[in-house]
């Protein structure tokens, strides 16, 4: 009787809202009808087991327009006469293109971790939303063939920000130039009240030449602050069959660094330097006789230069960040890595690849210092897999730093813990809860080298402050809700939280004081066929900061996007102290 009653009362509230088209709209994105089962499962079922050692024949690409079809229903079409018109105007990712991202062609054997990881490299393209591998076996033959289902998503973003009236923003981006998959990134500054009131830079990426999987990019920035050209070529190990990885970069930068002191005095010091670093990796299979083998050895190693041709007054003890210097580094590690395909975690419904796996990673190596020469040590630990039926846990250590004169020098320590849960259905909406913890602590750091707590690795929605130390502790739990609706294509997921802020320098004694809570709660909207970055509206509130700073802060930003978590091992380098 209580289930007929709901459906009779959603059934005329429908009515009531459906006759205007912007209320329809309202109405879809806020109300789940109660006879419609919105949960998905997580677990990715599907398998090319079955057609392991058969040859595969024909190879056909099947591209979904931008708008309407899904990859679980094809036959869907756009709902609006924009996005037919922009179905018709903008030229989908070119054949060569998708061909150049599989690990495999006609005549191949199936093997169904090439298979897997083809999806995945598709599915990581900047300018493809999903992707998806089926395989058809012909009757009474040994061969089948193959279907690779693509959908791109509307490539050019425009945008305009402010940061007050002094720093304005104007971008032009474009993420698959003539379908071919290059990347050029235009970004527009005005700052009126500098010297140099207009401001540009562009960055081009030419990814996976000619099926390589070597990435060039080259990046141009003129503004009253910086002036750099960069050209970086490189290559990951992104599957267990790349045995070769490296890398090779030059760049020249003039740069007026502002920074706050000890003693929070705003310093500006410019400062030119020429940068070139090269780097090689070669990796192992442990068991190449195991197809389904993925646990690596590998060795990599790196030399880089940093050259500084203007700087402040330097000797052996001060001002030791402009210090040139050659950088030789080594590494010998272990990786071991799947993924597992999953939705709704960092996204909103698109599939996801999600690392699972172990990492062991040591380097070593030597600095060649303008005045000062000495050893580096690293060693990484991490882990992270899914727990059955508790959802995702990772876990990882970092512990590295220069000995010099006897001591520890730069030597940094970070831990941190990440965990999110199963996709949960609460009255027939989609939640997850996500919690992490991330402590980061210097020994004998630089004077100018210090942690402070505001963004993503602080309290979230804090602008930059003088509240700094060399050592923080994060603390941070937050529960995502996902509208099962689409408004114009946007989706929306709100989310509330609670962060907890630790920062201080080092001392047993002192390390009760500096906690600092923030609570709030907030929207993030995406429409994942655009790519615009996820939106994000947040109010948060921090009861125990110092009377000089606002106890509420209400933030409008992009969202940045936090990769998953991979175990990867590539370019050596020290452990970044951010």
């Amino acid at each position: 009787m209580q289930q007929d009653s709901t459906k009779n009362f959603y059934k005329r509230l429908k009515d009531k809202f459906y006759k205007a088209e912007f209320t329809k709209k309202l109405f879809d994105l806020i109300f789940v009808n109660p006879e419609e089962d919105t949960v998905f499962k997580t677990k990715d079922d599907s398998s090319f087991w079955n057609f392991k050692d058969k040859i595969i024949g024909n190879i056909q690409l099947k591209k979904l327009a931008i708008f309407g079809p899904t990859l679980e229903d094809t036959t869907q079409v756009p709902k609006t006469d924009i996005e037919r018109f922009a179905n018709r105007v903008i030229p989908k990712t070119r054949d060569h293109i998708i061909f150049n991202n599989l690990l495999f062609s006609k005549g191949d054997s199936v093997v169904p971790e090439q298979l897997r990881d083809s999806e995945r490299i598709i599915r990581r393209l900047p300018y493809i939303l999903d992707a998806q591998i089926k395989l058809q076996e012909r009757d009474s033959s040994d061969t089948v063939d193959v279907l690779v289902l693509t959908q791109d998503i509307f490539p050019i973003t425009i945008g305009l920000s402010f940061s007050g009236m002094d720093h304005v923003s104007f971008l032009v981006n474009h993420l698959n130039l003539f379908g071919i998959g290059h990347e050029l990134d235009n970004q527009f500054l005005y700052t009126p009240n500098q010297k140099q009131k207009l401001g540009y830079d562009v960055v081009y990426s030419v990814p996976n030449i000619r099926g390589t999987f070597i990435t060039s990019e080259l990046q141009y920035r003129t503004t009253y602050n910086e002036k750099i050209k960069c050209l970086h070529v490189f290559r990951r190990f992104i599957t267990p069959d790349i045995n070769y990885a490296g890398g090779i970069q030059f760049a020249n930068q003039r740069i007026l660094k502002e920074t706050l002191s000890r003693d929070n005095t705003t310093l500006s010091i410019p400062y030119k330097l020429n940068y070139q670093k090269f780097w090689l990796g070669r990796a192992f299979k442990i068991e190449p006789e195991k197809e389904n083998d993925r646990f690596r050895f590998i060795l990599t190693g790196r030399v880089a230069n940093k050259n500084f041709t203007e700087h402040p007054v330097l000797t052996a003890d001060t001002n030791r960040s402009y210090h040139s210097y050659t950088f030789l580094l080594g590494s010998m590690g272990f990786s071991n890595r799947k993924y597992y395909k999953d939705r709704f975690v960092y996204g909103f419904g698109k599939t996801e690849d999600i690392s699972c796996g172990e990492k062991l990673n040591i380097i070593y190596g030597y600095q060649f210092g303008e005045f000062i020469s000495r050893p580096y040590l690293r060693f990484d630990l991490s882990k992270g897999g899914y727990l059955t039926k508790l959802g995702y846990l990772y876990s990882g250590i970092k512990l590295g730093g220069f000995l010099h004169d006897n001591t520890i020098e730069q030597g940094v320590i970070n831990i941190s813990i990440n965990y999110f849960t199963e996709l949960l259905s609460v009255r027939r909406q989609l939640m997850r809860h996500f919690a992490k913890v991330d402590y980061l602590v210097g020994f004998n750091m630089f004077e100018e080298e210090l942690l402070d707590i505001h963004g993503e690795r602080g309290l979230r929605g804090l602008g930059k402050s003088p509240l700094r130390g060399t050592q923080r502790l994060k603390l941070s739990l937050e529960t995502v809700l996902f509208s099962p609706r689409a408004f114009f294509g946007f989706k929306v997921a709100s989310f509330g939280f609670v962060d907890a802020v630790m920062v201080n320098d080092i001392s047993p004694s002192d390390f009760k004081e500096g906690f600092y809570p923030g609570i709030g709660l907030g929207v993030r909207i995406r429409n994942e066929h655009l790519s615009f970055k996820t939106f994000q509206i947040s109010l948060a509130y921090y009861p125990t900061l110092p009377s000089e700073f606002s106890k509420a802060n209400f933030d409008v930003r992009k969202y940045p996007f936090v990769d998953p978590v991979d175990f990867d091992i590539g370019e050596p380098m020290a452990i970044p102290f951010e």
